[in-house]
């Protein structure tokens, strides 16, 4: 599968490229947010909004167990 692209870098009528495990998740997503309809329309609008909002979740839970920490101290701290 290949991707032709205009002359301003969008794709048209072409399908991405499949991904490997050297592809970057940026750059996949990139060339499939510039996906467009037949009439010049983002392909996948709907898409586009929630891939982005997925990628910039936080990848661990660093947070999540330093919070946990805090609040076991201060639960301790309070008992004495």
């Amino acid at each position: 599968m290949s991707s032709r692209y205009s002359h301003d870098g969008t794709h048209h009528d072409g399908d991405v490229k499949k991904p490997n495990e050297k592809t970057r998740v940026d750059h996949y997503w990139r060339d499939v947010f510039k996906l467009k309809t037949s009439n010049g329309n983002t392909k996948y609008p709907h898409l586009t909004n929630v891939v982005k909002a997925a990628l910039v979740l936080p990848h661990g839970n660093t947070d999540v167990e330093r919070d946990v920490s805090v609040n076991n101290r201060v639960v301790t701290a309070e008992r004495n």
